[in-house]
Formats: C-alpha cells, structure tokens, sequence
C-alpha cells in the first residue's frame, strides 16, 4: 500500500463498530457469531474471499464493508499484515479461546462429521482410517502447533484486544456479550443481550459437537501432554493459561 493510501484510509474508513473476533477453532466462534449478529444487527461480512483463506485479512473486504454494519469471525493470527490492516480500520479485535485439550478433541470429532480439511489443519494421509487416539496424535502434531501461536500472537498484537474464553462464555453468556458491546462501543443494546444468546443457542446451525467443559484431558496421554508442554516452551512470554497449559 503506498504512503498516500496508508494516511487517506484510516480517514475515510475507520470505525469502531465493525465486530471482528478471531476465534481458536472449535471455540464456540459460530455461536458467538449469531448472538452477535441477532444482538447487534450486524451484516455477516467475512474478510476473506473463502472460508479456507480465513488466516488472512483481505484490505478490499475492509472497504467493501465501510457501507454497512458488519462482523467477522474467522480463525486469524495476529500477522503483521492482519494487525495493520486492523490498525488502520480503527478495529478492536474480539479473541475466543478455549481450553486446548477440549479444542483438540472437538477438533477430531468435527473431522470425523463436518469436513476432513479446515482452513487450520489439513490431516495427514490415511488420517480417516486412523482411530480416535490416532488422529489426536496426528491433532497434537500438526494442528495445535497452530493454536499456540494464535494465542501467542494475540498476546504480542499492539492492538485495543478484547479476549474472551469459551468457558466464560458458556458460564456467563450475558456478561461476555456485555464485554463485547462495552469493546465495540455499543453499551446501548446491553439490555438485550439475554433474548440474543437465547436465540443463538437455539439455532441449528451453531456446528456445536458435544461442547462438555472439560472432557478433553482424560483422552491425552501422559505423552501427548508432555509434548504440547514442550512447544510452549517456543514462547517464553505468552501466558498459556488461558487456554488450559499452565
């Protein structure tokens, strides 16, 4: 983008109320999506051409939506790219996370129902003949990598960062949306916030597998913990406990 574009665009297109939240998979992110889309009236504008493109952040989509009230959820790290263009549309991202263990088993069982392929992890060859154990080795191997460096990548963004966690969210729906209206700026629909989750939670279309806090662990081994332990050990200064990796 060159110089003239970089100071004209944040003038004439920034905006707080444009929902963006950048969700872990299998965070409860559809869900989330419809609260907000029946809370706020909010267009659903992703801001990429496809959802298997859903890593990275399209300027033209930002422009395209500068017309309507619109909200994004896609699984995105916080690139250098995606952080400027956030930046430069004066977007206050919204994060979802999830306990990891209970991520990387929902993970398996959306494969095994939904779509083999995500825009996150694509599984290894004879991945559909493997057992349930077998495939959370393939999800601990290739897929989590992916998931410490959302939460790492977020943590480091010089960004205004809302982030919020599937646990809460599930616990206390109304006082998650209340957070996420106060970071956007639209305190006025607070009072609705019961009616919308109510609607959203009620919907056929939320992709929730079995949603049970906590189910994840019992299914890791001791290895297979220890080995997720160690990759963190990558990213000395990004607090993991907020997805279940002290």
């Amino acid at each position: 983008m060159g110089r003239w574009s970089r100071w004209l665009v944040p003038r004439l297109f920034a905006r707080r109320d444009y929902i963006f939240v950048a969700a872990l998979p299998k965070s409860g992110s559809t869900l989330l999506n419809n609260a907000l889309i029946r809370l706020t009236g909010h267009f659903p504008h992703p801001l990429c051409d496809h959802h298997l493109h859903e890593q990275n952040i399209m300027h033209s989509r930002l422009i395209d939506s500068w017309g309507f009230r619109s909200i994004a959820t896609q699984h995105t790290l916080a690139t250098p790219l995606n952080v400027d263009y956030l930046e430069q549309f004066g977007i206050r991202p919204v994060v979802l996370v999830r306990d990891i263990f209970d991520a990387a088993v929902s993970l398996r069982d959306h494969t095994q129902r939904e779509a083999l392929a995500t825009a996150t992890f694509l599984p290894p060859p004879g991945y559909p003949a493997m057992n349930d154990a077998e495939k959370l080795d393939a999800i601990v191997d290739l897929a989590l990598p992916w998931h410490l460096s959302f939460v790492a990548s977020w943590q480091a963004a010089p960004l205004d960062v809302l982030t919020i966690s599937y646990e809460e969210m599930m616990r206390d729906p109304q006082t998650v949306l209340e957070k996420v209206l106060n970071h956007i700026g639209l305190r006025n629909l607070q009072a609705e916030t019961a009616t919308a989750w109510k609607g959203a939670a009620s919907d056929d279309d939320t992709r929730r597998n079995v949603g049970r806090i906590g189910r994840g662990r019992a299914e890791f081994s001791d290895e297979q913990t220890e080995r997720l332990r160690r990759l963190t050990a990558r990213y000395p200064e990004t607090d993991f406990s907020i997805i279940g990796l002290d």
